[in-house]
């Protein structure tokens, strides 16, 4: 985990895409990339983007990035060799948003 803070750190990092979706830098803190995914999936939650035929995929998309950005473990693992090296089953990002938030 100390090795994978500090290549982020230095900014190697096999792959930006998860962070770009998250819109935060590559040596980004665990709260950093918490704060930002929460601002992120409020607004780009489907139902509240009725008319965005992406809305969806967006959403997908910034769940999928947390869930990696996250783990130290998976962090760790996409910065050294980015998605390729993530074989794991991810959540679907409509159950995890609404384990954090409460479904409504």
């Amino acid at each position: 985990a100390a090795a994978a803070k500090a290549t982020a750190a230095a900014g190697k990092v096999a792959e930006t895409e998860l962070y770009e979706a998250l819109g935060v830098p590559t040596d980004a803190t665990s709260g950093q990339i918490k704060k930002a995914y929460y601002q992120k999936a409020r607004a780009m939650h489907p139902d509240k983007n009725p008319g965005d035929p992406d809305a969806h995929a967006k959403f997908q998309a910034i769940g999928e990035a947390y869930q990696v950005l996250s783990s130290e473990e998976l962090r760790a693992k996409y910065n050294a060799s980015g998605k390729q090296a993530l074989e794991v089953d991810l959540v679907d990002p409509s159950s995890f948003f609404a384990a954090l938030f409460g479904s409504e």
